[in-house]
């Protein structure tokens, strides 16, 4: 039979070397700024939108499917920034970034998300490659990088694809300066998405003007319920 005081003193020793381990630091939680649109495209143009647009989650990898901010680093890794993340997942921020981009372009007739159970007459769907701090030399910026695809959801085909690519200087390693560059970083990506998908959807209705009804100037709305 073990002895009373021998217990008492192994629970004491355990206590005493819980207590000086070190506390996990307070993670933050970041959102993106507010979008940010320019001057130069804050008035819709007379060129029509794709009509209406479902806008999906980018598909990822597993790692980028997080709320991580991630720092790529020269010999390939990927490490997360200690006690820092994002308030979604990058693929949820970066489709709500694009959703916010259509709506206050305001060419398209209507744009919801793949939540919706609504029909659209084009679909965004998209595969994230990168959302993260990287390094060119000694300067720090923020990388998206996504392959997008505008598909026809009636025949199940896509009609075009193409990769886009946006790079911001952070200026510092400070929080908010890193979090400033993503955002001016998706705001670029986002509207150079938005005007390739109006050109392609302006090149479809002169090669099928049957689908121009789908297209009269309404009130852009949009549903992520």
């Amino acid at each position: 039979m073990i002895p009373v005081a021998a217990v008492t003193m192994t629970l004491v020793l355990g206590l005493s070397a819980c207590s000086v381990l070190p506390k996990a630091a307070p993670m933050v939680t970041y959102k993106l700024p507010d979008y940010h649109i320019a001057q130069a495209e804050s008035t819709p143009r007379a060129v029509p939108g794709p009509g209406a647009l479902r806008v999906y989650a980018p598909e990822s990898s597993r790692v980028l499917d997080s709320e991580r901010l991630f720092i790529a680093q020269p010999d390939g890794r990927l490490s997360a920034w200690q006690g820092v993340r994002w308030a979604d997942p990058a693929p949820v921020l970066l489709r709500d970034r694009i959703v916010e981009a259509f709506m206050r372009d305001g060419r398209s007739t209507s744009v919801i998300t793949d939540s919706t159970p609504m029909s659209a007459d084009m679909e965004l769907r998209s595969t994230l490659r990168a959302f993260q701090l990287e390094y060119r030399g000694t300067e720090a910026i923020a990388a998206v990088r996504l392959d997008v695809q505008l598909v026809d959801p009636a025949k199940r085909t896509a009609i075009a694809s193409r990769r886009f690519e946006a790079i911001q200087a952070t200026g510092s390693k400070r929080e908010a300066d890193v979090v400033s560059a993503f955002g001016v970083a998706t705001d670029i990506l986002a509207g150079q998405i938005v005007e390739w998908a109006v050109q392609v959807g302006a090149a479809r209705l002169r090669v099928a003007p049957e689908l121009a009804s789908n297209h009269a100037p309404t009130a852009s709305s949009i549903s992520t319920d």
